[in-house]
């Protein structure tokens, strides 16, 4: 079946009963990460829908689980295929909306401790450090902890990795940090940044310049 067709699908008794089934995982999995009742209700009960504007997400005995997109009148299918791949694709883009809801919502905070200055910008000690690097650089007359602007992506990504992790476990977050850390490092020349395991946060390796 194309995007087209499963964007229009009607589920029977039990297909659906699958799909309830799924979407009652999903409730629990997000209550076991502390995402807010208020928030995961609005978001689940939006993006984990039957049906809406935008998407459509359920089971089809003849695709499995799918989640396809549809915007003036294009459909997309994003995800088919079993329920352990359902759920990741799921939480991922979950945890990943809670997380640039909270960074939207503290950035001034987040972005000032960012280019706040500190003595001793080591003094996690993260172990992936490979270079030696001064305690802040100047940038446009600001003092920041790391050697590159603010990067807002930096605490989703975070949150996403940890939260998959924890709900998941390191199967599941190891493909995430594949992906963002391929994300982070998009515009240096050099390898800058490495998600350390131990601390949960991305630390940067290098003094690799960011592109213009």
């Amino acid at each position: 079946m194309d995007a087209k067709q499963l964007f229009g699908y009607k589920m029977d008794d039990e297909e659906l009963a699958e799909w309830t089934s799924l979407k009652k995982q999903i409730y629990e999995d997000c209550e076991k990460a502390d995402i807010p009742e208020s928030f995961m209700r609005s978001h689940v009960d939006t993006t984990v829908s039957e049906k809406s504007f935008e998407h459509s997400a359920g089971y089809c005995r003849y695709v499995g689980f799918y989640y396809v997109y549809s915007e003036r009148g294009n459909a997309e299918k994003l995800y088919s295929g079993d329920e352990a791949g359902m759920r990741f694709f799921l939480l991922k883009d979950i945890f990943r909306s809670f997380g640039m809801k909270c960074e939207c919502e503290n950035r001034k905070k987040l972005s000032g401790e960012w280019e706040s200055y500190q003595k001793d910008m080591f003094t996690l000690k993260p172990p992936l450090v490979k270079c030696t690097r001064a305690v802040s650089k100047t940038v446009k007359n600001k003092n920041y902890i790391y050697g590159v602007k603010y990067d807002s992506r930096k605490f989703w990504f975070e949150y996403t990795i940890n939260s998959i992790d924890k709900i998941l476990g390191t199967e599941y977050s190891s493909q995430v940090i594949e992906e963002y850390t391929k994300f982070m490092n998009r515009w240096f020349d050099d390898e800058h940044w490495a998600f350390d395991r131990e601390s949960g946060k991305f630390i940067e390796t290098s003094q690799s310049k960011e592109k213009n």
